[in-house]
């Protein structure tokens, strides 16, 4: 599995995310749209995919097939900046069957912020629901002395962990573990690496992410300590759902491999 990292979004705006408005000014979601607007997103798209998509030949492939919609006319029923983007994602996630790449349409008032510092901007505003605790929703202890976790969101370990090391505590003489991530829609790696590593007692390889961009790779083992109690011999299950992406599928998998 290849999962591609989200903190370098100044440098890569599309891997995530690639905003729409850049250099336009006081515009409203719905204002209405040119051709010319169409065909410079288009090509800026295909310019980001190709110089920083993960998959080479999924870029040119995902990038060839924008190109060909807007030539054949396909975009010329989406009129206003929402509905271009939402057309935008569609056609993208067609080809490439990747969740993370979305197209958004941001409103950005004339400033002098610079475009690398709007799309910075942006994306420190887009907040989880489950962002003021951190990701974990709720634990308790089900009959049988079975511990139930439920986590829909997995934050940077600076504010995650102290919260993980807390629940965790709760569940710690449990005979069974159970972590409910159905509608958990991922975070971040390092969030999930220190998750992992209260079930295991040993250095165990969990996952490698790769950088197309300087070409490098970032391999996460489990941790030898944890600010808590370590389980490795507890029984642990997993729930999932078509809800649960991103991080909370790297979590699953680590654990089920």
């Amino acid at each position: 599995m290849k999962f591609q990292k989200g903190d370098t979004m100044k440098n890569t705006c599309l891997l995530l995310f690639l905003l729409m408005l850049v250099g336009l000014t006081q515009m409203k979601a719905q204002t209405a749209i040119d051709k010319t607007f169409k065909e410079n997103s288009v090509h800026t798209i295909d310019k980001l995919i190709n110089d920083y998509y993960v998959y080479p030949d999924v870029a040119k492939k995902t990038g060839n097939h924008l190109k060909k919609q807007l030539e054949s006319g396909y975009f010329d029923q989406y009129n206003n900046l929402d509905s271009f983007a939402k057309a935008l994602t569609q056609e993208l996630q067609s080809i490439n069957k990747d969740k993370h790449m979305k197209v958004v349409a941001s409103v950005r008032q004339k400033s002098s912020m610079s475009n690398d510092d709007h799309v910075e901007a942006l994306l420190k505003g887009i907040k989880s629901p489950m962002a003021s605790t951190d990701g974990f929703f709720e634990t308790k202890k089900l009959p049988g002395n079975i511990g139930y976790l439920e986590i829909r969101g997995f934050a940077n370990p600076a504010e995650g962990a102290p919260v993980a090391d807390a629940y965790m505590k709760l569940l710690g003489n449990s005979d069974a573990i159970i972590i409910d991530l159905r509608k958990n829609g991922g975070g971040s790696p390092e969030m999930v690496q220190y998750l992992c590593s209260y079930f295991f007692d040993e250095k165990v390889h969990l996952n490698s992410i790769y950088h197309r961009e300087g070409n490098w790779t970032k391999d996460y083992w489990t941790l030898e300590k944890v600010n808590g109690k370590k389980m490795p011999d507890v029984p642990l299950f997993v729930l999932t759902s078509n809800y649960t992406f991103s991080g909370a599928e790297e979590f699953s998998y680590n654990m089920q491999t």
